[in-house]
């Protein structure tokens, strides 16, 4: 997204292994480092301008930027990154396979343990 929005990260105050960039405010004109990205490990992270006071998470800058609604904002994302209906099915289907073998392991488990309770209470009698 940071491309698209244009964004020229300042290497002198960035550091990338951190997820921490510095770049020059895409919401108002300035030519100095003001605005603040921070994205640790490559995990949903915030930005913040220190010039406007904008802040916010990718959402935010995203509707901000585009000048659209929460939905329009997920929906752009979804299409920009190949989240179509198709590969959501795929997800789906993958999901439902991972979810019936857990299922299944669970109750395999619940059946060992009850047989190891029934072998322990037979002895237990005898």
């Amino acid at each position: 997204m940071a491309d698209t929005a244009g964004l020229t990260w300042d290497h002198r105050k960035s550091t990338p292994r951190r997820g921490d960039y510095w770049a020059p405010c895409p919401f108002h004109q300035e030519k100095t480092s003001s605005f603040h990205v921070v994205e640790p490990n490559g995990t949903g992270g915030f930005c913040k301008c220190f010039g406007c006071g904008f802040s916010g998470s990718v959402i935010d800058f995203c509707m901000e930027f585009w000048g659209v609604d929460f939905t329009d904002t997920v929906r752009r994302l979804a299409a920009e990154n190949c989240l179509n209906d198709e590969l959501t099915e795929d997800r789906r289907a993958a999901l439902k396979k991972r979810q019936d073998q857990a299922r299944a392991q669970s109750e395999a488990e619940a059946k060992r343990t009850a047989q190891y309770g029934h072998r322990l209470a037979l002895d237990i009698l005898r």
